[in-house]
């Protein structure tokens, strides 16, 4: 997997997302291999309006409750131009502009590349 530090300027993204925890995610009852399964299933992808870069598939954590064992926003989506219209279903979100760790895994099986990836 490769790993760098990237300074990127603010940026809307328009996805899908759940509201879920580490706890659940362990457990059994997690959302985010559904969401991804989703993702691709439903073509969500070409869904989305004004994509910056078409294909490129973003995966954020956020609005967190706490800390790691509270709830949190998973959003699976992409970067879009300012302005564009969110189509039913999806949500919108802004990222601020700062520096941010970018995680680039091998190519594979959803969930599988996520769960090797956090644990690497």
């Amino acid at each position: 997997m490769e790993t760098k530090i990237v300074k990127r300027a603010e940026m809307a993204v328009v996805g899908l997302s759940v509201r879920t925890s580490n706890e659940a995610e362990q457990s059994g009852a997690g959302k985010i291999g559904a969401l991804w399964k989703r993702l691709y299933g439903e073509k969500i992808l070409d869904q989305i309006p004004g994509a910056k870069r078409p294909g490129e598939v973003l995966a954020l954590y956020t609005n967190y409750a706490s800390d790691e064992h509270g709830e949190y926003d998973f959003v699976l989506g992409a970067e879009v131009k300012d302005g564009v219209a969110i189509p039913s279903g999806l949500v919108g979100c802004r990222v601020p502009a700062q520096a941010y760790a970018v995680f680039t895994t091998a190519a594979g099986e959803m969930p599988k590349v996520v769960i090797d990836a956090w644990q690497e």
